[in-house]
């Protein structure tokens, strides 16, 4: 369980208000399912925290606080998490996991020098670390080094020939950058890694709107993002830019 950065690199959109309307049955469904998905959380983390009392040694220790720190970031609960992931790093200063999941955190906080520092010595404790090239490529995306996002991202994807989420965001770097091909050539890759990761979708509709010129495929990628994504915020926005692109 983890929570990535995924750079989507669409415009900021107002967000309209909609009028009110009775929850449907899928709805309801889903919301009982949250509740569901919610109490199984919350009893991991006591079980979690109830074996802390039991750990034989500090390895254990620090391996039950990154757990429990994943945990809390699914959640939300940042704060809550970079404190677990804190405990983990103090408990076992060697684990490339526990830096790695402070240093995620961190990152999420905005904190970007000190998540720098624990994604860099996670690295360096494991150098085939993956997920922390794959932060690393996040950190400096948003420095603006893109370059250098680049070859984090390049990095993660070499050690992860699955890492769907490196794939994109090596895919919308490169679409800030202006190469086209290469960014598509990366999006292609996520398309086959994980052809259900929506947000692919509408990186794809602006890359070919975009940068690429090709009308065609931006109005299908856009039509397959809200296909995959019936209920996004900025669903009249693309709806919008479908119809604009049919005139």
């Amino acid at each position: 369980m983890h929570r990535v950065i995924t750079i989507m690199m669409s415009i900021l959109i107002l967000s309209l208000v909609s009028c009110s309307k009775k929850k449907s049955v899928e709805d309801i469904l889903k919301d009982e399912s949250k509740i569901t998905e919610n109490a199984d959380i919350n009893k991991k983390l006591s079980e979690l925290k109830t074996r802390l009392s039991s750990a034989k040694d500090d390895f254990e220790r620090s391996e039950i606080h990154g757990q429990i720190s994943e945990i809390q970031l699914e959640k939300g609960d940042i704060l809550s998490s970079r404190k677990s992931a804190t405990e983990a790093v103090k408990f076992y200063p060697q684990s490339a996991s526990a830096h790695y999941t402070l240093g995620k955190t961190l990152l999420l906080e905005g904190r970007l020098s000190e998540a720098e520092t624990e994604l860099n010595t996670a690295v360096s404790i494991e150098q085939k670390h993956a997920p922390s090239w794959y932060e690393l490529g996040n950190l400096n995306y948003i420095r603006k080094n893109y370059t250098n996002a680049v070859t984090m991202y390049q990095r993660a994807v070499s050690l992860n020939h699955n890492f769907y989420e490196a794939y994109n965001n090596l895919g919308s770097t490169y679409y800030t950058l202006k190469k086209g091909k290469e960014s598509e050539q990366a999006f292609l890759k996520v398309q086959s890694i994980k052809s259900d990761f929506a947000p692919l979708y509408k990186n794809m509709g602006l890359l070919y709107e975009r940068v690429l010129n090709d009308k065609v495929k931006a109005a299908a990628s856009y039509n397959e993002y809200l296909k995959r994504r019936p209920n996004a915020p900025e669903r009249a926005a693309v709806k919008f830019w479908i119809k604009a692109l049919e005139n």
